[in-house]
């Protein structure tokens, strides 16, 4: 009888082990899971707001180069101005500028708060990729500033001379409008596509570049 009961509590030892392995075997697949999970929604979400910022950085950066400037704009900028500069053509669209870089360089501050985050889920090959349009953003304020340094009736007019010729040695010119193309308008374009087909796959598993 004794036997038969060291038996059966042997046997139940072994179930119970048994039971014991098996329940920490799939609460480990369970909690590696739900990290999983937990990590893919983390870098659904990330990519998700760094693609959002950087379709609207796009657009600003081509914004700041269209040709035709609002009413709104005209209005803005006068009330940053002096009653001796708001009814000076130069001064008006140096305000414009300055406010349409304003707000490209607010969507840069946006897109460089989520890049700590953004190297720890695609590494320092995403930073790169992100900092060749911090390149091309200052080449647009180089532009700019020639642009309207060249025109400045303050300053003498051998240095508008110098910065005209600074601005005539780019490959393009100030404006481009929504239906024209030039080297900086494609590189813009391009950079961004590179981001786009990165971040693409953590939303859609996929790569879709937009044109």
């Amino acid at each position: 009888m004794s036997e038969e009961i060291t038996v059966y509590t042997i046997f139940k030892d072994l179930v119970s082990l048994g039971c014991t392995i098996a329940v920490a075997y799939f609460a480990k697949r369970g909690l590696d899971t739900w990290r999983e999970q937990l990590r893919g929604t983390h870098e659904f979400g990330l990519a998700k707001e760094v693609l959002t910022f950087l379709y609207q950085y796009r657009n600003a950066f081509n914004f700041v180069r269209m040709p035709s400037i609002g009413i709104h704009e005209i209005e803005e900028a006068k009330n940053n101005l002096t009653n001796e500069q708001r009814d000076q053509h130069f001064y008006q669209r140096v305000k414009v500028y300055e406010s349409r870089l304003a707000n490209l360089r607010e969507l840069q501050a946006k897109i460089q708060s989520h890049l700590v985050q953004s190297e720890v889920v695609w590494g320092a090959e995403f930073i790169k990729k992100v900092d060749a349009i911090w390149s091309l953003q200052y080449d647009l304020d180089e532009l700019v500033f020639f642009y309207m340094e060249m025109q400045n009736p303050a300053i003498e007019p051998s240095v508008r001379d110098s910065y005209r010729v600074d601005y005539n040695s780019k490959a393009y010119t100030i404006y481009c409008g929504p239906k024209d193309t030039d080297a900086l308008k494609e590189s813009i374009l391009q950079a961004v596509n590179v981001i786009d087909h990165q971040l693409r796959r953590s939303i859609t598993g996929k790569s879709c570049a937009f044109q």
